[in-house]
């Protein structure tokens, strides 16, 4: 007991920080969508300078370029503003698309009706391995003093042969994969 008691003063006579425990999640999901973009996994995890890391990870391996078709794309879900335990209500849509001009790009935007609203930021995104998507971002883009937010992966993809859209899917393609469901709660992320 005293050589921890020890531990603590020294460490605040040093101005050491005290450890703080790091909410780190990965929610798997099944294989069970046809198409390249089928989600493995989702997760979360608090990256340095405060800034927050989000993994999408798929079953099949992908080119980025496979983002090209316009009904073929990443989306984050971020509900910041909760009011009720049992509702999710975006605030937020985070995207990941790609275009020759651009290579693989991601932008915040507020949640407008059914996808995209007012640009926000351009957020940086990375393609760790083949079979992944990464992007890093301060907590600000989502609110100021934001304590937790819920979120949720989209994956839509569009070809041909397997995933054709019809005349309901509007902009998203024919094979869409969301982690976790929509009718389960968000991924919880506490930032305390």
């Amino acid at each position: 007991m005293k050589r921890w008691s020890l531990f603590l003063v020294t460490a605040l006579l040093l101005g050491v920080p005290a450890p703080v425990s790091a909410d780190k999640k990965s929610v798997p999901d099944p294989d069970d969508v046809n198409g390249a973009l089928d989600i493995k996994a989702a997760s979360h995890r608090h990256g340095s300078k405060g800034k927050l890391v989000h993994i999408i990870v798929t079953h099949e391996d992908w080119e980025p370029s496979i983002l090209a078709a316009e009904e073929s794309w990443f989306a984050m879900l971020f509900d910041v503003d909760r009011d009720r335990e049992d509702e999710f209500g975006e605030n937020r849509y985070l995207k990941i698309d790609y275009s020759e001009e651009e290579g693989l790009h991601a932008g915040m935007y507020s949640q407008g009706f059914g996808g995209p609203g007012e640009f926000i930021a351009n957020v940086p995104v990375t393609k760790p391995n083949a079979a992944s998507v990464r992007v890093v971002f301060p907590k600000k883009l989502l609110a100021r003093r934001i304590k937790e937010y819920r979120w949720r992966a989209i994956a839509s993809y569009e070809d041909e042969a397997e995933c054709a859209s019809d005349e309901d899917s509007a902009e998203q393609g024919g094979c869409l994969d969301y982690v976790p469901p929509p009718m389960k709660a968000g991924i919880r992320h506490d930032l305390r």
